[in-house]
């Protein structure tokens, strides 16, 4: 979830109003939260997990990779901090994932989809082509 919670340095809302306003009807508790933004010292932005992500609950961890990888596809910068992820308070997203090979490994699965449209009839199987 996405908010807004400052107006000026006027506090407008909390992640709970928000969740409530945009009528999921999911309970608040299943969903990772936390902000994103920058300024100060942090002029290469901040992605930070509120409640920080336990290291030993795998849904929870996988739920906050798979937002580290959406970040990463949307542009976010490999020295963007990350705060509250498993491993460190604190650490740049590069320590996380690394954008070359991600961007690859989706390039790559893109053309594997490709290769297997059946859209395409002209295209021959990986057991076709041997």
């Amino acid at each position: 979830m996405l908010g807004k919670y400052y107006s000026g340095k006027k506090i407008v809302s909390s992640h709970a109003e928000e969740h409530g306003r945009i009528g999921k009807g999911e309970p608040f508790d299943s969903f990772i939260r936390g902000w994103i933004g920058y300024g100060g010292k942090d002029t290469n932005g901040v992605i930070h997990f509120a409640p920080s992500i336990p290291k030993d609950n795998v849904k929870m961890f996988d739920d906050a990779f798979f937002t580290l990888e959406m970040f990463v596809r949307n542009g976010a910068a490999q020295n963007t901090i990350i705060r509250g992820f498993p491993g460190a308070w604190e650490q740049p997203l590069s320590n996380i994932i690394n954008k070359p090979t991600l961007m690859e490994r989706l390039e790559q699965k893109k053309q594997e989809a490709k290769a297997f449209s059946p859209s395409d009839k002209t295209r021959k199987s990986k057991h076709e082509r041997g």
